[in-house]
């Protein structure tokens, strides 16, 4: 399962062949301390919150949890959701400021599954090469804090 949030993104897996483990894994460490803070916050602080790092990985930096801990994280994550467009709020945390070009880049090529306008658009857009570009067309988004 992917997660993007204001708090960061993160991928979260099976451990093969151990019962009731997961992987909680991201690109930035930062998001995973982001994530620790979140699960203190909520009253953790076990070692299962320990951050891993798997320099080799395509994600390379990870929490190990239970399905019990990975709710709470569903949770929190849920808890934090006080914005009326994602990108923006990302945009305004400067410990994400690399993320809103991204995400942007995400929506526009899962445009492509919608119906109607949205999905002729992104057609359009993908054969100009729109997605090559950036696509945050407001400008900075920490300029409107």
């Amino acid at each position: 399962m992917w997660i993007a949030s204001v708090e960061g993104f993160f991928s979260i897996v099976k451990v093969r062949d151990k019962a009731d483990r997961y992987f909680v894994r991201a690109r930035e460490r930062r998001d995973l301390l982001n994530l620790r803070r979140l699960l203190r916050e909520d009253g953790m602080q076990d070692a299962s919150t320990k951050i891993h790092h798997t320099p080799d990985s395509d994600y390379p930096f990870r929490l190990v949890v239970s399905s019990g801990v990975v709710r709470i994280i569903l949770d929190s994550l849920a808890d934090g959701i006080d914005y009326p467009n994602f990108k923006s709020a990302v945009g305004l945390r400067k410990d994400q400021e690399n993320k809103p070009r991204l995400y942007h880049r995400v929506w526009d090529a899962m445009a492509e599954l919608g119906c109607g306008l949205w999905r002729g658009n992104a057609r359009r857009l993908a054969e100009k090469d729109v997605l090559a570009r950036p696509l945050w067309p407001y400008g900075d988004a920490r300029d409107d804090r």
